[in-house]
């Protein structure tokens, strides 16, 4: 999801958009995007809608997904 999140933009992503990209619904990345919220990795800054909290986080996702 992280991947997901990263390769969408990571800012204002909608849940929408990320569910699509995960090949899922939304109801289904209820739980994983919570996840996320509890753990501080994102924020839902607008209705639907999810940021990284951490600056730089973005490109970090990527060069690690890249290099896996």
């Amino acid at each position: 999801m992280l991947v997901a999140i990263a390769r969408l933009g990571g800012e204002d992503v909608k849940r929408a958009s990320l569910a699509d990209a995960l090949g899922t619904t939304t109801r289904a990345i209820s739980v994983p995007r919570q996840k996320l919220l509890d753990k501080g990795l994102v924020d839902a800054n607008k209705h639907g809608h999810l940021s990284f909290t951490v600056p730089g986080f973005t490109e970090f996702v990527i060069d690690q997904a890249e290099n896996e």
